[in-house]
């Protein structure tokens, strides 16, 4: 893989914001290449985009119309564009995020208060308008300026009509509202305090002081984790006059996720990750099915791998995630129809004809929020911090923290011993030789393979780690 193929993800987001921020069974962890993340990406544009004059929207279903009446969709489908437009770092990429954000504006306006009493849709919309203005580089400051208003008007209230009483209050202790409704019926819900904390973050690297954004996020995270979440990692959905309730649902526990990590909580945000995967996935790790046919949930799992990709490549934990993680990413790929569309059950095929677009986003999320990923490394590539080499179980990682580690599972067997080097890389030269690099480029570390060019290095399906000659002659192993 070219070392300049992917964008990586380091110190709380993708590098864009630095410019301005026991697996078993089943289906077993895949490559999948720069090719596919493209394919099924141009496969769901193909199928649902509109442009519609620069004011682009998402249709509902193949061959439907716009949605409007699903606002949080909408703002979800606008960010899957983003991930892909970070992963690819394309214009045109960048181009479409443009006009998909101008079109939820064009039908929404720039104050959402009016369009839906669901505290959680907001913050949605917040999330994808900030991740947009992120991922462009864009001088549409109006973006974050929309996002920054309409979270200030939800959280502290006094804006009429639309939210005339803050939505978050000492009620249960505090936290966010579910909605407008704060009687007895109403519950305040993980769908709105981790997006919320979310936004807030991100809100305070756009306006770093003055603001008391950090604070905020910092209220509904403490709030969500004090009375959400358990000691084993498990998140409730609510809480309400009945107490604590609710199912651990895949975008509650991805939110979460990212909120623990950003805030600096990064044993919280280990312990819920890992008890997803131990406790809640399915065969193979794969993750829960919450329905097709366009129902609220069906896009909740792309919402999960957006934020668990970011908090394991930033947290350098590739080791204990990233087969689980590539485990979806190759379940979403086998289920395609003939169109390249991948709904959201990963354990059957995607039928071919009336797919909903909310169903299929969770797929190309998975495939662009994962680097791609190969079994073997040709000369001159690179492997940077983050980018592996997969064979089933087996995974072969650059890890962020400078170290190159051979996995089988979540257990490492032979590593380069060069840990302390963030920003360190491993590069297959043309030469022949395997070395890591230090970020100022000295050597720490070769297999000494050096003088045989064409030279190459793959991760068997037995795990061993073998660097051969151009003829197939094998230099050097891990003996693993």
């Amino acid at each position: 893989m070219n070392r300049n193929m992917v964008v990586c993800i380091r110190s709380g987001w993708y590098v864009l914001i630095g410019a301005i921020l026991v697996l078993g069974g089943g289906i077993r962890a895949s490559a999948f290449s720069a090719a596919q993340a493209t394919s099924i990406w141009n496969s769901y544009n193909n199928s649902f985009y509109v442009g519609n004059g620069g004011n682009a929207y998402y249709r509902q279903d193949q061959g439907g119309g716009q949605d409007t009446g699903d606002f949080w969709y909408n703002a979800e489908e606008l960010e899957m564009a983003v991930d892909r437009a970070q992963q690819s770092g394309s214009a045109g990429d960048k181009t479409i995020v443009t006009a998909l954000v101008n079109g939820f504006d064009a039908t929404y306006g720039s104050d959402w208060t009016n369009d839906t009493i669901y505290n959680d849709d907001i913050m949605w919309a917040c999330l994808a308008h900030l991740r947009a203005y992120f991922v462009t580089g864009s001088t549409q400051t109006n973006w974050a300026v929309e996002a920054a208003d309409n979270f200030n008007w939800v959280y502290n209230g006094n804006h009429s009509p639309g939210r005339v009483a803050p939505q978050y209050d000492s009620t249960y202790g505090g936290g966010m509202w579910w909605s407008t409704d704060h009687s007895s019926t109403g519950t305040k819900n993980a769908c709105d305090n981790g997006p919320g904390a979310l936004v807030g973050y991100y809100l305070s690297v756009v306006w770093p002081s003055g603001t008391g954004f950090l604070g905020q996020a910092q209220n509904m995270y403490t709030w969500e984790k004090t009375y959400l979440v358990n000691s084993s990692g498990y998140v409730y959905d609510h809480w309400g006059s009945s107490g604590l309730e609710g199912y651990d649902l895949s975008y509650n526990a991805g939110t979460f996720i990212g909120a623990a990590y950003l805030l600096g909580n990064f044993s919280t945000a280990g312990l819920v990750a890992s008890y997803y995967m131990n406790n809640l996935s399915g065969a193979g790790g794969i993750l829960p099915d919450w329905g097709t046919g366009g129902g609220n949930n069906d896009g909740f799992n792309g919402i999960f791998m957006r934020w668990m990709a970011l908090y394991m490549y930033d947290s350098g934990t590739e080791g204990t995630y990233s087969v689980w993680l590539y485990n979806n990413a190759a379940a979403a790929l086998s289920v395609e129809n003939s169109s390249g569309l991948s709904w959201d059950d990963w354990s059957a095929a995607t039928p071919t004809g009336g797919q909903y677009g909310w169903d299929c986003t969770p797929s190309v999320v998975a495939l662009n929020v994962l680097l791609p990923t190969a079994t073997t490394l040709n000369e001159p590539s690179v492997l940077d911090g983050g980018q592996e080499l997969l064979n089933g179980n087996y995974a072969f990682i650059m890890q962020t923290d400078g170290n190159l580690v051979l996995y089988n599972g979540s257990t490492a067997i032979w590593a380069s011993n060069t840990s302390g080097n963030p920003g360190a890389y491993c590069t297959m030269q043309s030469d022949g030789n395997l070395v890591v690099y230090s970020s100022s480029g000295g050597a720490l570390w070769a297999t000494g393979t050096n003088g045989n060019p064409g030279a190459y290095v793959t991760l068997q399906t037995d795990g061993n780690v073998v660097v051969y000659s151009s003829s197939n002659v094998a230099l050097w192993a891990t003996g693993t």
